[in-house]
């Protein structure tokens, strides 16, 4: 709705008015025709009543034993079939529940036929629908609508019927109306309403075109005025302001709009003419910028450079001339980069030193390696000589207190001394035999050294004793060469272990 423009909406409150009046007389003329139908059908039913009122006469004639039932039913048929009513076209039939026609006054060749199949041109059996009609009334009464040939007129005509129960003689009477007559005062109430309506649409139309026009015209040269407004013309004439309406209203509002905007139209002057000022400005600062970043660009590539060549390796890299605004950054970058240098240089020349200096403390170690596995093997050697001085102590010292022993002994009785020198014999090889054992492993190696001296060649070259016995190793000359007998020997076999020592 808010789309429409107000002619639009104008033509619509017309357009409004006319389908409630349009509608109005639709249903006067719907209501009209009910009413007829109504009063139509109210009417059968009144007639039909009449009709009762004459079976009832004759049942009662026929209940008085006045007549028989054949004579009450036949005089019933004869009143009822004279019976007309309207301008002589009313007329009533009589048939039973089979359905059987008992009695039509127009079409007597239908009197006693059964009528089960008889239907109207749309299929309707009316017969059978006139006895369910009875049938399903509380009242035995009812209104059937079907399709009858009408005398005058070509094709069926559209009848009410009314149908009513007799039950004493189990018929139905029935009488029915056409109904052409009521379509034909509806199409001419139909045609009237249309006619009155069609003259109050014009009325109605030239009206609202009027008012439309008095509405929309001053608005649409108010529009105009405002558009050029609008479009920055500030001296454009403002029509209507000499109404005394809503209009007038507006366009003197509308006066109003133009003085501000005219004014607004002088500030957007001087506002464009500073933005303009400001656009020139920042234009410049753009180009400056946008120079600064050129400038930031070649020295960050040239950067770039120098670092991926220094990540290279190469500590040659050097940058040269990336502008002023970056001076010192080329000047900090080939210092650091010469500093760089300089200590890698360095590094490289302690390295040198450092692997001359390890060369030398590894042989060296080497050496002192060398020096004490012979170191050790002459502390093991020592060691063996020491618990082999031992053990001769210990024996001189045994053998020594032997020797006493003799002597004593030899004072005590010279005649003993033979046995003496024998004991002193014995123990001198007793002495030979504490010698300190070899190792098993190196018992066999001695044995392929015939050129050394033997515990008894030892023994032997020790000398002999004092008085022409053997001489005690310990004691005088005897004891210096036993010593250096002993000496030899055990140099011997070290000298052996150390040759086929694994």
């Amino acid at each position: 709705m808010q789309r429409l423009a107000i002619s639009w909406r104008l033509y619509s409150l017309v357009l409004l008015s006319l389908v409630i009046l349009g509608g109005a007389m639709v249903f006067s003329l719907f209501q009209s025709y009910a009413s007829s139908e109504r009063e139509r059908k109210a009417g059968l039913a009144q007639m039909n009543d009449v009709a009762l009122t004459v079976l009832k006469k004759y049942q009662a004639l026929e209940a008085s034993g006045a007549m028989t039932r054949e004579q009450a039913q036949t005089e019933a048929k004869a009143v009822i079939s004279v019976m007309r009513y309207g301008d002589g076209s009313g007329y009533f039939w009589l048939n039973d529940m089979l359905p059987r026609m008992i009695m039509h006054p127009i079409k007597a060749e239908l009197n006693g036929k059964d009528l089960s199949n008889d239907k109207d041109p749309n299929g309707k059996f009316l017969f059978v629908e006139f006895v369910n009609a009875v049938k399903a009334s509380p009242t035995g009464k009812g209104f059937v609508d079907y399709y009858w040939p009408k005398p005058g007129a070509e094709q069926p005509v559209e009848k009410y019927s009314h149908v009513a129960g007799f039950a004493p003689w189990g018929w139905i009477v029935g009488t029915g109306v056409y109904v052409d007559d009521l379509h034909a005062m509806f199409r001419r109430d139909a045609i009237n309403f249309a006619s009155m309506f069609g003259i109050g649409a014009l009325v109605l139309i030239a009206g609202a075109t009027f008012v439309v026009k008095t509405v929309t015209g001053p608005i649409g040269k108010i529009r105009q005025a405002l558009q050029s407004i609008a479009s920055g013309e500030a001296r454009v004439t403002v029509p209507c302001t000499e109404q005394k309406n809503e209009i007038g209203e507006m366009a003197r509002a509308l006066s109003v709009l133009r003085d501000s905007v005219d004014e607004r139209v002088q500030l957007q002057a001087r506002e464009a003419e500073q933005a303009r000022m400001i656009a020139s400005e920042r234009s410049d600062n753009e180009r400056t910028m946008t120079a600064a970043a050129e400038r930031q660009g070649r020295a960050i590539s040239e950067l770039g450079r120098a670092l991926e060549a220094l990540a290279g390796g190469d500590l040659s890299v050097a940058l040269v001339d990336i502008g002023e605004d970056y001076a010192k950054l080329r000047h900090d970058f080939n210092a650091a980069v010469g500093s760089l240098h300089q200590a890698i240089a360095a590094i490289s020349e302690t390295s040198l030193v450092v692997r001359d200096s390890a060369s030398d403390i590894s042989g060296a170690t080497g050496h002192l390696s060398k020096r004490t596995e012979q170191q050790a093997a002459a502390l093991e050697e020592t060691a063996a000589a020491l618990d082999e001085i031992t053990a001769t102590v210990r024996t001189a010292s045994e053998r020594a207190v032997e020797a006493r022993t003799m002597v004593s002994e030899t004072k005590d009785s010279a005649g003993r001394s033979g046995e003496i020198v024998r004991n002193a014999i014995d123990a001198m090889g007793r002495i030979g035999e504490l010698q300190p054992h070899q190792p098993d492993h190196l018992g066999d190696r001695r044995d392929r050294l015939p050129d050394q001296p033997s515990g008894a060649e030892c023994r032997r070259r020790g000398g002999t004793g004092r008085r022409g016995g053997p001489r005690f190793c310990g004691r005088g000359a005897g004891s210096a060469r036993t010593g250096a007998a002993l000496r030899q020997c055990r140099q011997g076999d070290q000298d052996a272990d150390r040759q086929f020592r694994p």
